[in-house]
């Protein structure tokens, strides 16, 4: 090769080199100040203080968003990020991921009553009525329940990450809740600068710490000699070390800290000197273009073990994207939040106030008894809910037996079966459902008998109509359900008389939640799982009935949660409000879930033989 195209050769991969550079860094502070700009308004609170035009210490700041929720969604944003680009989720054992859930519904409980006053008149909400004098409303409650459940699993996986020694996501998990008290209780951070670089830098620094992935050496001092030894490994420590130390520093001094550049000219040089918190984005995207820089040469030579690189490869990936990924979370963010465009605010804006109001059209919706103009639109999607699925395990029933029948037929030596069989599924299978759909209803709609409003068949056996499908009564269906529970624990009676010891027998160590009843030996253990199975069943069944019948002592806001009827219109006519309607799904998902739980004990029991 001739030194001329060597040349070009070269000065083209330089031409490269600095073009993407240039690009890189406006990329970056643009994407990197828009959302800067973003941190700051929702950050800074701007309460009245004179009473004129507006009440005293009312927010004047319509795009205020509080900084403790601010720093959990978009805190609890970069940590995700960190834990999954960290990917130590596999080494967790499933009961570690709930073993925190009690421990955060305390925590919470807790929170509401002495943080929040929640006995008093703000917080949570208080609805007195009770023989104790008070109780938490429906909505408090459910908020309580949920976030607390968060809390739970929050807390589950720190237990998890330190008992299975996943140091690194350990450390992100205890450096963001050490975040959230020091920001919110201890320093007043100013939102125009600090609150912007302290999470935007924040972000960088997990970004560094994921790409020298050392967290797990620097806490176990048995590993210093190792890094003293090794100088890339000592280049790494020195690395993680300075940025976890001077990142809190630099955030809390921010507005004393300044950087000079040094300007060469003819007949004197300038000196001057730039503030970080008057550039927070170029000063942040200079250090994320060195960062990239370093890590892309590195990973270019291709000398890690491949589970290193593919590790390191993420790390570098999550911190090219940041900048963009962070501008569309806080442009939502705002977007929904921003007070001075109301009417961007009604577009972004989440609420269902119209499924409130009245239905005024018919629909078939059976099991409830649904009025137009006088149930809310609420018990209509209900309906439609109940329907869709009702309609969905039909069709997976009906369809499974054509599926095998058209199946077998493809393989029938009978060249006008398999031939007929075979367009039937191409059929089906190449043309989309719209145009399929089009078609039936262009082609056939015109031709095919009209449904009828009702019909009897089988000599009366089943009767169906535009309002639902009715099979024949019996004289007293407690007595057809007892019979059926007659028939269930003689089966468990049988099986518990004709099972044998296993040859081979595992008994898990401890408690486990796959198998609660391991303890009991191997005959027991199978005999507890279907009692346990039989009572989940009967309690699914019987649990309005057994709820009038034993619990109506319960206060009115448990009952209707854990004993209301869910398919049926009740008595009194149907709930009206989604709070209602979530209120009473409770009890029968409960159980839902608890049938659910007997099925998988069941089934890990004759796993493990």
């Amino acid at each position: 090769m001739s030194s001329v195209d060597l040349n070009f050769s070269q000065g083209l991969t330089l031409g490269l080199y600095v073009s993407s550079t240039t690009l890189f860094w406006r990329y970056s502070t643009k994407f990197l100040g828009m959302s800067a700009d973003y941190l700051s308004t929702m950050a800074r609170s701007i309460p009245c203080k004179t009473g004129v035009g507006c009440n005293i210490d009312s927010e004047m700041n319509l795009a205020y968003y509080p900084l403790d929720q601010l720093t959990i969604l978009y805190g609890g944003f970069i940590l995700i990020c960190f834990l999954l680009v960290q990917n130590e989720f596999r080494r967790l054992q499933p009961l570690e991921f709930y073993i925190g859930i009690p421990l955060g519904l305390v925590a919470v409980f807790l929170k509401a009553i002495i943080v929040d006053n929640a006995l008093g008149v703000g917080g949570w909400g208080v609805s007195n009525g009770t023989e104790f004098g008070w109780a938490l409303s429906f909505a408090a409650s459910v908020k309580l329940i949920f976030f607390g459940t968060l809390v739970g699993l929050f807390l589950g996986l720190l237990i998890g990450f330190f008992l299975r020694k996943c140091v690194t996501s350990a450390f992100g998990i205890s450096a963001f809740l050490l975040s959230y008290v020091l920001i919110n209780y201890v320093f007043d951070l100013s939102p125009g600068t600090q609150v912007p670089f302290f999470f935007l830098g924040g972000a960088l620094v997990s970004g560094i710490l994921l790409l020298q992935n050392n967290i797990e050496d620097l806490v176990d001092f048995k590993n210093y000699s190792e890094i003293r030894k090794s100088k890339s490994k000592s280049y790494g420590a020195v690395i993680s070390i300075l940025s976890i130390l001077l990142f809190p520093i630099m955030t809390i001094f921010l507005p004393l800290i300044n950087f000079g550049i040094l300007i060469l000219g003819d007949p004197i040089n300038t000196e001057i000197y730039l503030s970080i918190s008057q550039n927070i984005p170029e000063f942040l995207s200079l250090v994320t273009i060195i960062v990239v820089i370093f890590w892309t040469y590195i990973l270019s030579r291709e000398k890690a073990k491949p589970a290193i690189q593919s590790h390191r490869t993420a790390a570098l990936a999550f911190y090219v994207l940041f900048p963009f990924v962070s501008y569309l979370l806080l442009r939502v963010f705002f977007l929904q939040n921003d007070g001075t465009n109301p009417v961007m605010l009604n577009r972004w804006g989440i609420e269902f106030d119209f499924m409130d109001k009245v239905n005024t059209f018919k629909i078939n919706p059976w099991p409830l008894d649904a009025e137009p103009n006088l149930d809310s639109r609420w018990i209509f999607l209900k309906a439609a809910i109940i329907n869709s699925t009702r309609v969905t395990l039909i069709s997976i029933f009906f369809c499974t037996i054509l599926g095998i029948i058209v199946g077998v037929t493809r393989l029938s030596n009978n060249k006008l079966a398999s031939s007929a069989a075979t367009v039937y599924v191409e059929v089906f299978r190449n043309l989309p459902l719209a145009v399929l759909l089009f078609l039936i209803s262009t082609q056939l709609g015109t031709q095919m008998p009209v449904f009828t409003d009702e019909k009897y068949l089988l000599g009366g056996a089943i009767f169906y109509s535009n309002q639902g499908s009715w099979f024949a009564t019996v004289s007293s269906y407690g007595s057809l359900l007892l019979a059926l529970f007659g028939l269930a624990v003689l089966r468990i009676f049988l099986r518990f008389k004709d099972r044998i010891e296993p040859r081979k027998f595992s008994t898990p160590e401890g408690f486990s939640f796959r198998r609660p009843f391991s303890k009991m030996g191997w005959k027991l253990e199978n005999l507890s799982s279907d009692i346990f199975l039989l009572f989940t069943l009967v309690l699914l069944v019987t649990r309005v009935p057994l709820g009038e019948m034993a619990f109506t002592w319960l206060p009115e806001t448990v009952f209707e949660a854990l004993f209301f009827p869910f398919l049926d219109t009740p008595s009194d006519g149907n709930v009206q409000t989604l709070a209602d309607n979530f209120k009473i799904a409770l009890g029968p998902l409960f159980c839902f879930l608890l049938v659910i739980y007997a099925l998988l004990i069941s089934t890990n029991i004759d796993d493990d033989g």
